[in-house]
């Protein structure tokens, strides 16, 4: 009976060696697949269906835009007929002689000399919606950026709390383990053996958890990258200084380059130009036109003629139709005018929301990393007074899941500090000004 004790004392000994281990174990750092956040962003820049489409409608506006430019020069056509009569025009007779064949080819050249600013408005209309899609771009650009920075940022969140719960369900396993040696040396009651079993059995259920949480980030950050297969990603989280400050100067500024600001305003432009070509149909249009013509019997006509002359029409009724494009215009202009001042005051409630954010984050992180520090020590301390004996088993799981907690608490803070650092440079990407960092 000694020496059965004597085995199972020896047995739990050598298992409590193992659960020293992860104190010095770093998380799981990069696999040999895994990708940094650069290369997503330079993935999602190539594949994301979002930047794609924001590209393509640069290229529709630009390409309308020259269309339109098209509007103040000359427009030169050809034509060309054939007419067979049934008796011979007078007219034709004279000019042609004998034939009921009419051949015709004329070339006509006409010239907007003035349109009351309706082709100008057109045109530098073409040029502000140009204008507001490349700043569409830039910002499909940047929210693609910050959803790829918080995708990644929430699939290594996973990846920490899996390799943590993973560490914590195998410390449980090998403590249930000892527990059945020392219930069989008669040192363990079963209901302590039931309460160490019952918290493997939970750290089992939430390590499954862990992992199908993986999976889902691991699709969702794919998703965003324009791929169709779960992302890898390292497990590392820069450290973050508390000695950075944050510029304020594009909110003193009134965000003056952010593409959502500039978007609006060259929406406002836009508009306003659409109103000059809405109120250019209430003037006269004058055009220049000239024609170089041919006519008669034959296939190569002769008798050549021309003539140059200039046309002025003036509007008089419309049934009011011109009134109402102009009404309809301005109101439009107005909801433009209330939008751009709506996005500059969105914009520096974000900012000012996301600054004290991470103020707030600062000093929460100092205070889990002192509190990491002292769940460690006191982990270590249980460790010792268990193998002495002067610690219960559930004393010691408490403290590991103490500690356990907190590493995860410090991390998921780190993260989502992270994580709002850059919500504020999707505003203003200079505002914060970092320290260089290392990996925590």
């Amino acid at each position: 009976m000694i020496a059965r004790l004597h085995i199972t004392i020896a047995g739990c000994f050598i298992a409590l060696l193992a659960l020293a281990s992860p104190l010095s174990a770093q998380d799981a750092g990069t696999d040999a697949g895994a990708l940094t956040l650069s290369q997503c962003l330079a993935l999602a820049e190539k594949n994301n269906a979002d930047i794609k489409i924001a590209r393509a409608k640069v290229a529709e506006a630009e390409a309308s835009y020259k269309g339109k430019l098209g509007l103040l020069l000359p427009q030169i056509d050809a034509n060309l007929s054939y007419d067979r009569y049934r008796e011979q025009l007078p007219s034709k007779k004279q000019r042609f002689g004998e034939s009921l064949d009419d051949y015709y080819a004329e070339l006509v050249m006409k010239l907007p000399l003035f349109q009351g600013g309706k082709n100008w408005g057109k045109i530098k209309a073409a040029k502000m919606n140009l204008d507001a899609e490349k700043q569409r771009l830039e910002l499909a650009r940047r929210t693609v950026s910050i959803a790829v920075k918080r995708a990644y940022y929430e699939r290594v969140r996973s990846a920490i709390t899996l390799d943590i719960q993973k560490e914590l369900s195998k410390n449980l396993e090998e403590q249930v383990s000892i527990a059945k040696l020392l219930y069989a040396g008669g040192k363990f009651s079963v209901v302590d053996m039931l309460k160490v079993e019952t918290q493997a059995a939970s750290a089992k259920d939430a390590l499954k958890n862990a992992e199908n949480a993986l999976r889902i980030r691991s699709l969702a950050l794919g998703r965003i990258l324009g791929l169709e297969t779960p992302v890898e990603t390292s497990t590392d989280v820069e450290i973050i200084e508390s000695n950075f400050t944050i510029s304020r100067a594009c909110l003193a500024e009134g965000f003056s380059k952010n593409p959502e600001i500039l978007t609006a305003q060259f929406q406002l432009e836009k508009s306003r130009y659409d109103e000059m070509t809405a109120e250019g149909a209430h003037y006269p249009y004058l055009s220049l036109r000239g024609n170089y013509n041919v006519e008669d019997k034959t296939f190569f006509p002769g008798n050549p003629n021309w003539y140059v002359g200039v046309i002025m029409t003036i509007p008089i009724f419309h049934g009011g139709s011109d009134a109402a494009a102009v009404s309809e215009v301005k109101a439009r202009t107005a909801q433009y005018q209330a939008k751009l001042d709506d996005v500059r005051k969105e914009l520096a409630v974000r900012f000012e929301s996301s600054e004290a954010t991470i103020i707030d984050s600062l000093n929460r992180l100092a205070t889990t990393a002192k509190v990491l520090a002292l769940a460690e020590e006191s982990y270590k301390t249980s460790l010792l007074k268990y193998k002495s004996g002067k610690l219960s088993a559930l004393e010691l799981i408490d403290a590991q899941t103490v500690w356990y907690n907190a590493r995860l608490g410090h991390k998921k803070l780190l993260i989502d500090t992270h994580i709002t650092m850059a919500e504020i440079e999707q505003i203003c990407p200079h505002a914060v000004v970092r320290q260089p960092g290392g990996k925590q």
